[in-house]
């Protein structure tokens, strides 16, 4: 039934599904334990007025996990340093009777949840320990992951909370309990509501469409002719200098 439901539910759906079950994981974990406080769907704004869609964040006395939920199918493959992962897709058998499989590219998940990161370090503001965590939900298998950084991993939903466990009692314990709640307040004002998810949403299809996700204008290509990105190309909206929005290639 789970296979059949999968088919026949959308992307958004099956995503969503994927994040319940790591939350459960976590909540669990927390109930037995008492690690930290736990928020999903959180809409994390910028300067510019821009968001960015945070699955699930988990603030501990050890640092705040990030965390991005990939509910997948098949054998994933993927390395720290390129752009492009892979999941190979079992499609069934050939007129031999051989097993036929399917490759598909995906968007590097750490480059996703370092933007996410990114964001979050900006609007809190402080200086606080961060990690990234890449969680695969479904029936996936984790064949050969590449990870260079100490403070990102990649697991399957099962291992989670081992791999947590592992991490808080391998880092110190560097936020109080006040400095838990004073973060998990000022986060959970920005846990989605169906107006933020709304505007979220038009923001991502007006850039699909070329569009300017502030202002509506036309997305521009430009190259930068000065400062430290100088010959790097940028998307900018046409309405500048009214409208500064920007987004790199």
């Amino acid at each position: 039934m789970g296979v059949l439901s999968n088919i026949f539910s959308s992307p958004q759906k099956v995503g969503k599904q994927g994040e319940k079950i790591v939350e459960k994981e976590i909540k669990i974990m927390n109930f037995f334990s008492r690690e930290g406080k736990v928020i999903k769907n959180v809409y994390v704004p910028n300067k510019s007025g821009r968001t960015t869609e945070i699955d699930i964040i988990f603030i501990t006395r050890s640092g705040v996990f990030v965390l991005e939920v990939k509910n997948y199918i098949g054998y994933i493959f993927g390395d720290e340093h390129r752009e492009q992962w892979v999941k190979t897709v079992y499609k069934g058998k050939n007129w031999i009777g051989m097993n036929k499989t399917e490759k598909q590219y995906f968007y590097n998940p750490i480059w996703q949840n370092k933007n996410h990161i990114r964001y979050l370090k900006n609007y809190l503001d402080e200086n606080i320990q961060f990690f990234s965590g890449i969680v695969f939900s479904g029936d996936c298998e984790i064949k050969d992951i590449n990870i260079y950084s100490d403070e990102t991993f990649v697991c399957h939903k099962d291992d989670l909370i081992k791999v947590v466990k592992k991490v808080i009692k391998a880092y110190p314990k560097v936020l109080s309990n006040k400095d838990i709640d004073d973060l998990y307040s000022k986060l959970k004002s920005l846990d989605g509501t169906k107006r933020v998810q709304k505007d979220h949403v038009k923001a991502i299809k007006n850039i699909e469409k070329g569009r300017c996700p502030l202002c509506g204008g036309k997305l521009v290509a430009r190259t930068a002719k000065r400062g430290n990105n100088t010959g790097n190309q940028f998307y900018g909206c046409s309405n500048y200098p009214e409208c500064k929005y920007t987004r790199n290639i």
